[in-house]
């Protein structure tokens, strides 16, 4: 049992109540409106690899992209900025990381996109 006090009163709840209550409310979930913007910006680009986790509300999206150079990493990495930073009242954790693939490839980047918490 879980002892909470609310205006002065002191509730009881049991630990199966809280643990509904904080998954109900507290979070994020990937929606469908941030994967259709998310497929815009990406769509002429190659997807290395998407990860998605979370049922039955996926809280959780990994995605990397290949960039042939660097104005099209920046499109990338522009674009994906735009979405979370609409989104950041909502309190969206998000991380973009950039690489160079280096040689043989100088000029072609590796961009990885967390959204949600692993």
């Amino acid at each position: 049992m879980f002892r909470l006090a609310r205006g002065g009163k002191v509730m009881e709840r049991r630990g199966s109540e809280v643990l509904k209550a904080q998954y109900e409310s507290g979070g994020f979930t990937l929606d469908d409106g941030m994967i259709e913007e998310l497929a815009t910006v990406l769509d002429e680009f190659e997807l290395r690899h998407v990860f998605i986790k979370g049922l039955p509300k996926p809280d959780y999206l990994h995605i990397t992209v290949d960039a042939d150079d660097i104005d099209r990493c920046g499109t990338i990495v522009k674009g994906i900025t735009e979405i979370l930073g609409k989104r950041g009242a909502t309190g969206i954790p998000g991380v973009v990381k950039v690489f160079p693939k280096g040689i043989p490839w100088p000029e072609a980047f590796s961009v990885q996109l967390d959204i949600g918490k692993r």
